[in-house]
């Protein structure tokens, strides 16, 4: 998880990125500290699986036996509204990718 983290943490210009995970806070606060994301990525949990089922992004694992979670995936906001939305195909880790992101920009 912690090659995840590395880009995100060096964009000068985002005033907040959010790390959601669909288990308790105490896995996301772990993959942060473990990340060395300090307060440049505010971890979030989303255990419950509420808000990615509010966006429609719920994905049913079951068949692996991970039960419901959510799609990786990434919204870029501007003045609270979404100006990027990039889901993930399943398995892939491309468009959810800061340096792809960054290329959006």
């Amino acid at each position: 998880m912690t090659h995840f983290f590395p880009l995100w943490t060096l964009l000068p210009f985002a005033t907040l990125v959010l790390g959601i995970a669909g288990l308790p806070l105490l896995f996301p606060n772990a993959w942060g500290k473990h990340g060395g994301v300090g307060d440049r990525i505010l971890m979030l949990a989303d255990g419950n699986g509420e808000y990615v089922k509010s966006l429609g992004l719920e994905l049913d694992a079951s068949g692996y036996g991970m039960g419901h979670r959510g799609q990786r995936f990434v919204i870029v906001a501007k003045n609270g509204v979404a100006t990027h939305v990039n889901i993930e195909a399943p398995g892939e880790f491309k468009v959810s990718a800061a340096d792809y992101v960054l290329k959006q920009l």
